[in-house]
């Protein structure tokens, strides 16, 4: 072919197709090649709870609580569980609202309300397994443990899912929620102390992974990432997303335009996202580098806590001995509807070597703590915690609750409103009794936490025995644990304190610490006292405080605010610390 034949069959492909270019190419320029670091979002678990919901222990979800759920398990920073059913009747809580007015022990949502005029967007990955796996999934919110009775609570508009494949979900609960009745907006309740997650599946006998959930706040500008890209084809529109190493992918946008676009990267969890631009006609195309979301750092407060000053409490300054492990009958006053097996309470191996170990004769068991000779200080002696497991299977509405009760005397006795008992050996706490709301009374009771009292027991459990607990050798699930009773007063420094705390953090070393102390737990309002700043390191960590005149006598909870460079972590201790001489402290209105 000659070479002006050539040059014709040119210009008329040009005339034709608009192009000499046999392929449009889109090439993403942003991220660049390697990494690149974005700070991780404002998340409620990790900034409320002081522990993220990365299924990485099994405090993430309350598998207590969990419908229609079997072999729960946390393992390898996974979530996993089998369907009990096909459908929508299976859902667990990150979050449980807990039971009407109850005494709240242990760390549930009551502890930890969500602020819904801060937080909105619900996050997370997961993965359906099972043959014709497919999810449908939906969201509920509860105001408290009133909310279905009350009808304060909400749904999530649905949203689909593929099954056998991992999938990352979120909901602007600002936005995506039901208008039907009795369904309430997120933003019309004040608080949420409670999110059911019910992911449907219609595959029989099908199971549940969950990576990690995440509840946000609105990003900031450091959440925020320009993707950028070029283009050699005629799109007018662009996909923009993210997927992880188990490509889960997260769709940022189906509608950007022209060659940039600024991404909001605050829902997802921390870990790498290689980012896809996908143009509306032809082309794609994904990042060489990754997006990487910061892991920000954990800190757990451990001195002042929620158990007092454990070293000074009642037993050990008044009875000679720590109401604990190893337990003896010099504990108690009366024990009532028990029996032991083998002869002794406090040798028995179904429980271990120092726990009392006893099996209750009747749906009222009873331990009558010993204070005989001293009475019990309330204005002094606050926080009260307790260890126990009852044996027998949990069901709340048929007695899995616990109570205290205290009194002058036996004649005229108050009564907590239900301790709701989890599964397995646990620690209930609470760290002031002295407040009605955290710790309400039934109604009637003639006597608050104040005063001398010369009565003090705690009722294990309401549950009433089975039949075959009145053998001679009844099986496990008979039995009462009970390894301590320990009521203690609150920390105190005077003039000085040892602030405590564990800190972890995946990618740094150590990080900025600021210890503040905080009269009343709500940071950022302009009454937080700065004592000290210091580094933490991995493990346990520790900063003495000498005491100072500057500060006010009173009651304060510490606040610590922790910073590695990109993220910043605000975290409170789970009890108060009162500064200053204890005479001094009443003089100023503290009590």
């Amino acid at each position: 072919m000659g070479r002006r034949h050539l040059a014709s069959m040119a210009l008329w492909a040009v005339a034709v197709f608009g192009c000499t270019t046999a392929h449009a190419t889109i090439t993403v320029t942003a991220p660049p090649a390697g990494s690149t670091t974005v700070a991780a979002g404002d998340d409620y678990a990790t900034q409320v709870i002081g522990d993220a919901w990365d299924m990485s222990n099994p405090q993430d979800i309350d598998t207590d609580e969990s419908a229609q759920f079997n072999a729960q398990s946390f393992s390898g920073g996974l979530f996993t569980a089998t369907y009990a059913t096909t459908g929508c009747n299976s859902g667990f809580y990150p979050l449980f609202m807990g039971y009407g007015t109850q005494t709240v022990a242990i760390a549930r949502g009551p502890l930890y309300p969500v602020d819904t005029s801060h937080y909105r967007y619900f996050t997370a990955k997961f993965k359906a397994t099972g043959t014709n796996a497919s999810l449908n999934n939906i969201l509920f919110f509860f105001q408290d443990g009133d909310s279905r009775v009350n009808n304060t609570y909400g749904a999530s508009t649905f949203k689909s899912a593929n099954g056998n494949q991992w999938e990352i979900l979120t909901w602007d609960l600002d936005t995506e929620f039901s208008t039907g009745t009795p369904y309430k907006p997120w933003t019309s309740l004040p608080h949420v102390q409670g999110i059911e997650f019910v992911p449907c599946n219609s595959a029989t006998g099908g199971g549940l992974q969950v990576d990690w959930i995440r509840l946000t706040a609105a990003p900031s500008a450091a959440q925020m990432y320009t993707v950028m890209w070029s283009d050699t084809g005629g799109n007018t529109s662009y996909t923009i997303s993210a997927a992880d190493a188990d490509g889960a992918t997260y769709i940022f946008t189906n509608s950007a335009s022209g060659t940039s676009y600024s991404a909001d990267l605050s829902r997802l969890a921390p870990g790498d996202y290689h980012i896809t631009v996908a143009g509306n006609t032809s082309g794609t195309a994904t990042s060489a580098g990754v997006l990487h979301v910061n892991a920000p750092p954990q800190v757990a407060v451990t001195a002042p806590s929620q158990r007092g000053e454990q070293s000074l409490s009642y037993a050990v300054q008044q009875q000679g001995g720590q109401w604990a492990v190893p337990m003896s009958a010099a504990d108690f006053k009366t024990l009532v509807n028990f029996k032991s097996v083998g002869g002794s309470y406090f040798t028995n191996a179904t429980c271990g070597s120092g726990s009392f170990c006893g099996v209750p004769t009747n749906a009222d068991p009873e331990f009558i703590m010993n204070t005989t000779g001293h009475t019990i200080d309330a204005s002094y002696y606050r926080s009260a915690c307790f260890t126990l497991e009852v044996y027998a299977p949990r069901n709340v509405g048929t007695g899995s609750i616990a109570r205290l009760l205290w009194g002058v005397s036996a004649s005229a006795v108050s009564t907590t409103t239900d301790i709701v008992l989890g599964t397995g050996l646990v620690e209930y706490c609470m760290p002031d009794l002295a407040d009605s709301t955290a710790v309400p009374l039934v109604s009637g009771s003639p006597q608050p936490w104040a005063g001398n009292l010369g009565y003090f027991r705690m009722d294990p459990d309401e549950i009433t025995p089975a039949a075959v607990c009145s053998n001679a050798s009844p099986p496990q699930s008979c039995f009462v644990r009970l390894d301590s009773v320990i009521l203690s007063p609150f920390a105190s420094a005077n003039p000085g304190y040892t602030f405590k705390w564990t800190f972890s953090d995946a990618e740094s070393a150590s990080a900025n610490v600021d210890i503040y102390l905080d009269p009343d737990k709500i940071p950022g309002n302009g009454n937080e006292v700065l004592i000290g700043t210091t580094t933490a390191s991995s493990g346990n960590n520790q900063f003495v405080w000498g005491g100072s005149g500057s500060v006010n006598y009173g009651k304060y909870y510490a606040l610590l605010v922790t910073d590695d460079g990109t993220n910043s972590v605000s975290q409170y201790s789970g009890g108060p610390i009162i500064v200053g001489p204890s005479d001094g402290i009443f003089r100023n209105g503290f009590d």
